[in-house]
């Protein structure tokens, strides 16, 4: 699943119904997500390679701890990245194209027991 741009791939893991979303998160040498906010705690754990955003570079084994005061737009280093994430909340895509995302995500939410 692609979120918010090419070079961007979301694997979600189903965990069942703990109030948090996990997901794998590939990204592609020099691509990111676009910029976006929480709503709640971000941890991001780098599996292999290493991002950058406007907090500083994150290399492997690294913990970002991201929470609603962050707006922010990781980019994947040269040889890209893989990440482990858990969101307490969804996060909200920043910019025209994020705005429509944002619409795209709530509409197509799956609702509890689907």
């Amino acid at each position: 699943m692609a979120i918010g741009g090419a070079g961007v791939e979301e694997y979600p893991i189903a965990l069942g119904d703990t109030g948090h979303a996990v997901s794998l998160l590939r990204i592609a040498p020099g691509r990111s997500p676009l910029t976006h906010r929480h709503d709640g705690e971000e941890l991001t754990l780098v599996l292999e390679g290493d991002y950058c955003d406007e907090v500083g570079r994150f290399r492997r084994g690294d913990l970002q701890i991201a929470n609603e005061s962050l707006s922010h737009k990781p980019v994947a280093g040269a040889t890209g990245c893989l990440c482990l994430t858990v969101l307490a909340a969804p996060v909200r895509f920043s910019g025209p194209v994020g705005w429509l995302l944002n619409i795209w995500r709530r509409l197509h939410a799956r609702k509890p027991g689907e």
